[in-house]
């Protein structure tokens, strides 16, 4: 395995989002991580639940492996670390990037929800370390692909939950 290299590059990254869904939508997926790659196969190419933690989140980890539309990918680790159930949760990065992640979530309206997410990391990746400083604009957009990508792929989700749901 690789050793982390002392070169870091700070990001400080903010994402934003609507969705038709109620924070109980949003949270049941969130706390199911093991389908993340399942629903969201084009950002997440790899998630497994590593530690359930606590009925609400807290304390849940997984792995997870994530990529955008540049040729390169992350594999990190991600704990609950604090929460507030339907509105907030605080998570711990660990692995090609490390700090934390804060996603929060607040509904709009009876159908809608806006969800934010606040990335505060320091970049690790080995083979990337000396590329990230000139290029540093080229892998914010990449973020912001992935966040567009994934907030698609999180409606047709929510989607397929409610009519699977209505089925039943």
């Amino acid at each position: 395995m690789f050793k982390k290299i002392k070169r870091t590059h700070h990001f400080k990254i903010v994402s934003s989002a609507t969705v038709r869904a109620t924070l109980a939508e949003l949270t049941e997926i969130v706390l199911d991580p093991d389908s993340l790659s399942r629903w969201c196969p084009s950002v997440f190419m790899e998630s497994q639940l590593v530690e359930p933690g606590a009925a609400d989140g807290l304390g849940m980890t997984i792995k997870a492996c994530s990529k955008g539309w540049l040729p390169h990918g992350f594999t990190f680790k991600a704990q609950v670390v604090d929460l507030e159930v339907d509105h907030w949760m605080k998570v711990e990065l660990s692995g090609d990037f490390d700090g934390y992640g804060l996603l929060s979530s607040k509904q709009v309206n009876a159908d809608s929800c806006n969800i934010y997410l606040r990335l505060d990391v320091d970049v690790w990746h080995p083979y990337l370390s000396f590329v990230l400083a000139p290029l540093k604009p080229l892998f914010l957009l990449n973020h912001k692909w992935a966040a567009r990508k994934a907030t698609g792929l999180l409606q047709q989700e929510i989607c397929r939950r409610r009519n699977a749901s209505a089925r039943r």
